[in-house]
């Protein structure tokens, strides 16, 4: 894929991710800050996981739940925008949008159930329930590609078209 053609691709995951309204040049100043909590929460998951902690995994869980339903951003992008932000300039993260909201809203009992399967002395559960979660930050954080926003996006466009 040539440069341009990525740069397409990656516009199009973050407009499928509810930042479509963010221009060319938002997008680049936030290259990193709308992957900061993506990055963040694999990381907290592989931690956990590798540790067999269910307090490091239920941690990360409670920003997920904050993130896809309390607060209007994630946790961590608050931490973006007061630190990491400041260093290297630019905006701060937007609000999340509905999509990536979801995703957080699916990240929270998956990785609840992840921490219950270590707690409840079921590894094998554990890591067959932590590897694809990890597969699937691990691509959003490297590509902007979210596979929980594509759900969201098909749910609401056949509601719309039933509606």
């Amino acid at each position: 894929m040539s440069p341009s053609g990525f740069r397409t691709w990656s516009r199009s995951c973050l407009t499928m991710q509810g930042y479509g309204p963010l221009s060319g040049d938002q997008r680049r100043q936030l290259w990193l800050g709308l992957r900061f909590a993506p990055i963040l929460c694999f990381t907290g998951v592989a931690v956990g996981t590798i540790l067999g902690s269910p307090a490091v995994l239920l941690a990360i869980a409670a920003t997920a739940l904050l993130g896809g339903f309390v607060t209007r951003k994630h946790p961590f992008d608050w931490v973006y925008d007061g630190t990491v932000r400041r260093a290297l300039g630019g905006p701060p993260v937007p609000d999340s949008p509905p999509p990536r909201r979801f995703a957080c809203q699916l990240a929270t009992p998956w990785i609840v159930a992840v921490a219950i399967a270590f707690a409840a002395g079921a590894p094998t559960l554990a890591w067959g329930l932590a590897v694809p979660f990890l597969l699937v930050s691990a691509t959003v954080a490297t590509t902007n590609f979210c596979i929980p926003s594509l759900i969201y996006g098909l749910i609401h466009r056949r509601s719309e078209a039933t509606a």
